[in-house]
């Protein structure tokens, strides 16, 4: 049992819980599995790794973080691990940035905040 292998181990005492008021913009490249099937899977390689590359730059340029690439979604945090009052104001800016970059396949984005 997981559970009890990691309360006999100690673990919990390792496990640090941190609430944060943060905004999550969630990334992710419309169509892209039909664009996929048309062009095929080497070139959405290429795309992919462009697309990623933005992605880590412009969480950069905004002070945001990216929590996960899955496939052609990205999760990005604006306000976490690094704290900031102006969040949200940030998120918005960031998803309005990424929806406005030129690509083959069109980037979509949500925001959540709280």
């Amino acid at each position: 049992d997981i559970a009890e292998t990691a309360h006999l181990s100690g673990l919990h005492t390792d496990i640090r819980t941190e609430i944060y008021s943060l905004t999550a913009v969630s990334i992710d490249l419309r169509g892209f599995t039909s664009f996929t099937q048309a062009h095929g899977a080497e070139f959405m390689v290429q795309v992919l790794q462009e697309y990623y590359a933005v992605v880590i730059e412009a969480a950069k340029e905004y002070g945001a973080t990216v929590k996960d690439f899955a496939g052609d979604g990205a999760l990005i945090l604006v306000g976490a691990p690094y704290p900031r009052p102006d969040h949200t104001r940030v998120g918005l800016r960031l998803a309005r940035h990424m929806i406005a970059i030129r690509c083959v396949v069109r980037i979509g984005a949500d925001i959540s905040h709280g």
